[in-house]
């Protein structure tokens, strides 16, 4: 964090770093007196996220939410150069990063869930074997649009949070990068 708020009116460059399916990161010019929901508002409008799924998403600054919309950035010490983070908070992509783990136990039978398979489903919902991510297509032109589809990773190191890019997770009907929010795996004994 270099340099503080020294004059309410000067402009300053804070960085966001959105944690959603591939990581990017995003540049504001704001002030000090800016409030926590202007900033949303801006962060939103930049990233296309509609306000449905912005409301699932978390605010982070030094591993901290950012929960008051009211309070300016003054008051949370958020200076120039500060990188804030973005986070999927619904538990689709397993809460990965900062706000923990809330992947299922599987060190018991308990935790697993056997599913019987459906002889009638589109290609884009057939699993191979090993580990398969779950997505929805965004692409409009695609005959997948808005339906929930497998990528097959198969049994390989696969990082689902580094790894997951838009040559690897991709629709199997139009081939476009599709952003995964559940994982599960196919026969892996």
């Amino acid at each position: 964090m270099l340099g503080s708020y020294m004059h309410s009116n000067a402009a300053n460059i804070v960085y966001l770093k959105y944690m959603s399916g591939m990581e990017r990161t995003y540049t504001f010019d704001v002030e000090p007196s800016m409030i926590v929901q202007q900033l949303k508002r801006y962060i939103r409008e930049k990233t296309g996220d509609d306000n449905d799924s912005f409301q699932k998403m978390s605010l982070l600054f030094n591993g901290n939410v950012i929960d008051d919309d009211n309070k300016t950035l003054q008051y949370y010490d958020i200076k120039e150069k500060t990188l804030l983070e973005l986070h999927d908070s619904s538990g689709n992509l397993g809460d990965i990063g900062c706000l923990g783990m809330k992947f299922a136990d599987v060190s018991t039978s308990d935790a697993l869930k056997r599913c019987i398979w459906s002889k009638k489903e589109s290609h884009w919902r057939k699993a191979a074997r090993g580990l398969c991510l779950e997505g929805i297509c965004n692409n409009s032109e695609c005959n997948a649009f808005k339906q929930q589809l497998i990528i097959s990773i198969g049994y390989k190191k696969f990082d689902v949070v580094n790894d997951a890019g838009e040559t690897t997770v991709i629709c199997p009907e139009c081939e476009q990068y599709v952003e995964p929010n559940i994982c599960g795996f196919n026969n892996c004994w």
